[in-house]
């Protein structure tokens, strides 16, 4: 399942679920989880245009899927491919805080996956840049 597929899936969930659990939840929390759907709603539409810009640029249509470029990568830490080693470390720093699985152990099942296939990709294009910046 793609990264846009899951993100769309865990909004549908997120809308039909997030009423009744502002209702069950401590105050503190609720604030939390409107974090996470404000985070989750600026990621979906980052990575549909990410995922749209990446398909013109090869030409593909939005049924096709095809290996991830360098650009990739580092769109997914939110940088460009210009950008230096230390500023590819903080900006990992940064976002895997976010998204890392036990920070969202109280948010539900399903953001729970949503924010694990997240960190695998985070962790992903870290370990690409770090091979192939340092070569």
């Amino acid at each position: 399942m793609s990264y846009l597929r899951i993100i769309e899936r865990a909004f549908r969930i997120l809308k039909s679920n997030v009423r009744s659990a502002f209702e069950t939840i401590p105050a503190e929390e609720q604030q939390e989880l409107k974090d996470f759907e404000e985070e989750l709603k600026r990621e979906y539409e980052r990575e549909r245009k990410r995922s749209d810009r990446s398909r013109q640029d090869r030409g593909e249509t939005s049924g096709t899927a095809g290996k991830r470029t360098a650009r990739d990568y580092y769109a997914v830490l939110g940088l460009t491919p210009d950008a230096t080693m230390e500023d590819v470390s903080k900006a990992y720093r940064d976002i895997i805080s976010k998204y890392h699985p036990d920070k969202t152990t109280n948010l539900g099942q399903e953001l729970q996956e949503l924010a694990a296939q997240k960190s695998r990709e985070i962790n992903e294009a870290y370990q690409w840049i770090k091979e192939h910046q340092s070569a």
